[in-house]
């Protein structure tokens, strides 16, 4: 028991590390920015995936209002390729195609501080799952002070993940989220609920 305890505290600690930070694609897709304007925290990266004769180019609000194409002073420019840039101020950084930027071939990245511990933690609460064991399917209750997007996963204690449900928005309250284990193996696996950026996970048997 002790051994499992230890391995569920490494394993959020992991976890916790490797999702602190984000990539978002940003890809070209005709005369477009795909998405063209990405939203992401501070320490967060995108990455641009340019194709063709095309550019990803940082430059000022005023050229990229004008549709202009002179480069920012000290900005990225990448031709075509993969390229990636890591946010670590917050603001709004403006972008085109220098060849087609006369087109309002542009983009932007609104980059937004991150938020502060104690209202990380105020997000997510009185969460419980049922039953115990589960065998086709369960149930996980939990309380939000504040809207947010929810997600669950389920990992075998390798880290593997063996369950991966899409995000739903859920309002403030108490709310319940069903989850399958049809065609798990028997035996101990780690279910995590993501609400906003409040992780919490707890072991559960399948049986």
């Amino acid at each position: 028991m002790k051994r499992l305890q230890l391995l569920i505290i490494f394993f959020c600690l992991g976890i916790s590390g490797l999702i602190a930070q984000t990539t978002v694609t940003v890809s070209t897709s005709g005369f477009t920015f795909s998405p063209a304007t990405a939203t992401i925290n501070v320490g967060d990266t995108i990455k641009f995936v340019v194709g063709g004769n095309h550019t990803a180019s940082q430059v000022s609000e005023a050229t990229w209002n004008a549709n202009g194409s002179t480069v920012l002073q000290g900005g990225f420019d990448f031709s075509a390729g993969t390229n990636k840039v890591k946010f670590t101020e917050a603001g709004t950084f403006y972008y085109v195609c220098k060849p087609h930027a006369g087109m309002a071939m542009k983009g932007k990245v609104v980059v937004n501080a991150t938020t502060g511990v104690s209202e990380k933690m105020a997000s997510l609460a009185n969460f419980s799952v049922y039953p115990s064991p589960v065998t086709t399917a369960g149930t996980v209750e939990f309380a939000l002070s504040q809207s947010s997007d929810v997600q669950l996963k389920i990992y075998n204690l390798l880290g593997g993940v063996v369950r991966h449900e899409s995000p739903v928005r859920f309002g403030a309250g108490s709310h319940r989220l069903d989850f399958s284990v049809e065609n798990l193996q028997h035996g101990i696996y780690l279910l995590e609920l993501m609400a906003g950026s409040q992780r919490v996970v707890k072991k559960i048997a399948v049986k």
